[in-house]
């Protein structure tokens, strides 16, 4: 069980590294081993691949305002990470926060001390927020600040280090992040073809956001085996994204053969830690998981 009195029960506790300190050369050498077993495992039908994330508490919460003190902890768990023999290279994460979708529909951060920022409800219906006209993400304060946060971590990095895209919501979770999640829940049973158009609306703007980020990142891009083989996977766990954002996946990165079948095994690491956090209301998915493998 996670113990509960710490702030973050998952953190790796580490020192930062200045980028000008940061041993570059070394890392490319590692992350080089490291991507041709996960291109070995990706081709074969089977096997296990073993990720040691360094997690850092302070980069998920109250400090991540702050892009200098974010990248020099991450760095230096990308500096600690090192001298595991995992299978998996971690990765830079830009992460402001998870009020990028929800701050199209006006949303905006909400910052208490020592806690990661919160995002202020703007809505009390379905009905409500379908009659807001959404701004394009990256014109909002949080998308502005967010794309800001991308171009420092590649500016002092020199693009030699991968990065990821903002901490990705699915549609439900950007809607919830809007409006009480009472209220949300209500909606959907009572008209669930609005929710159905609410959700187009968000996943098509968060679409439209990561077009613009990853141009922005390019080359640097964190792909699948840098940290999270899964990251895919997990968008289709908790609601999915807009049709468009498979297709454009797909054709910036064709999926490798048997992925359909690989799916469930990603997620099941989610689901099972959703059942450890949450409840019995998992159970059932993650024993129909297991009983097909």
């Amino acid at each position: 069980m996670f113990d509960t009195s710490l702030r973050d029960s998952q953190s790796t506790a580490v020192t930062g590294v200045a980028p000008e300190a940061f041993d570059f050369d070394r890392y490319a050498e590692y992350a080089a081993r490291q991507d041709e077993k996960v291109r070995r495992f990706m081709a074969a039908d089977s096997g296990v691949l073993v990720y040691r994330r360094f997690r850092v508490a302070e980069v998920y919460g109250w400090e991540c305002r702050d892009r200098e003190l974010s990248l020099r902890l991450q760095l230096g768990a990308l500096q600690q990470s090192m001298d595991y023999a995992a299978d998996m290279a971690n990765y830079l994460e830009p992460w402001y926060g998870i009020g990028i979708g929800a701050a199209a529909f006006g949303s905006k951060y909400i910052w208490l001390d020592g806690q990661a920022p919160a995002v202020s409800d703007q809505f009390e219906s379905i009905e409500e927020a379908l009659a807001y006209d959404p701004a394009p993400i990256h014109t909002t304060e949080i998308g502005k600040d967010q794309l800001a946060y991308v171009e420092y971590f590649l500016d002092q990095t020199k693009g030699k280090l991968p990065v990821s895209f903002c901490d990705i919501q699915s549609p439900l979770n950007i809607i919830s992040e809007m409006m009480p999640t009472t209220a949300l829940f209500e909606d959907m049973y009572e008209d669930p073809d609005a929710y159905s158009e609410l959700a187009y609306r968000a996943g098509g703007l968060m679409r439209d956001y990561l077009v613009k980020m990853r141009a922005l990142i390019g080359d640097a891009l964190a792909l699948p085996g840098h940290g999270f083989a899964s990251s895919l996977a997990m968008t289709e766990l908790f609601g999915g994204f807009h049709p468009r954002f498979y297709d454009a996946y797909r054709e910036a990165r064709p999926l490798q053969p048997g992925y359909a079948r690989r799916r469930d095994l990603y997620n099941l690491y989610h689901l099972l830690n959703h059942l450890n956090l949450f409840g019995g209301g998992y159970l059932g998915a993650v024993r129909s998981i297991l009983n097909r493998y």
